[in-house]
């Protein structure tokens, strides 16, 4: 069914807890994560997320702050940038500022901790939608740039299968962009089976 009634009352209780706490990290994290929920909620049925995912990421903006040793804040702060500028997107609007501003949480994130796979990955994608949402000829740079990220990564985590799968859609992207411009894509295409069959 649709879960959105059930959000915003879970929703109302968060804030008069907060009201009555506001310093409560658990009582801020899940401020964040119902922001989140409801923004997903409101993206399946073609509804507003705007609000929920700023209130995420509102959430998170303070979490940081007050807890920034937790790698979970930032990359979820990450995601609801990143989720919202994939909505902005669906659209009509401008997405780039949205996935710049995801790909700032995830490094400022890996900044704080440095090579934490979560953000890591978050970092690729991030780099990875941010140039899909420019015009071609500004892509290559961010995908190498995404590209380089993971091959890093793996050397120290050969086996993570989220980060291979992030870095074959990269590889598919770079891919798209050697077609686009009459180029040969066969070594990016055979990168990307190489990830997805490792």
């Amino acid at each position: 069914g649709d879960p959105r009634a059930r959000l915003a009352e879970a929703a109302g209780s968060v804030d008069t807890a907060l009201a009555e706490e506001p310093g409560d990290l658990s009582t801020l994290a899940l401020s964040g994560t119902i922001g989140q929920q409801r923004g997903e909620a409101e993206v399946a049925r073609d509804g507003d997320p705007e609000p929920h995912f700023a209130r995420a990421i509102g959430a998170y903006r303070t979490l940081t702050a007050r807890d920034p040793d937790e790698p979970a804040n930032w990359g979820l702060a990450s995601r609801a940038a990143g989720a919202l500028a994939r909505w902005q997107a669906d659209h009509g609007g401008d997405a780039r500022a949205g996935h710049a501003e995801a790909l700032a949480w995830a490094e400022a994130g890996l900044a704080r901790i440095p090579g934490h796979p979560g953000l890591v990955i978050q970092r690729v994608k991030s780099l990875r939608e941010l140039a899909e949402a420019t015009p071609l000829e500004s892509r290559a740079v961010p995908l190498a740039a995404a590209v380089a990220a993971a091959d890093t990564a793996l050397e120290a985590q050969p086996t993570d299968a989220f980060l291979r799968r992030e870095r074959a859609d990269v590889r598919l992207a770079q891919a798209e962009l050697a077609t686009a411009a009459g180029d040969d894509p066969s070594a990016f295409l055979r990168g990307a089976i190489a990830d997805l069959d490792a």
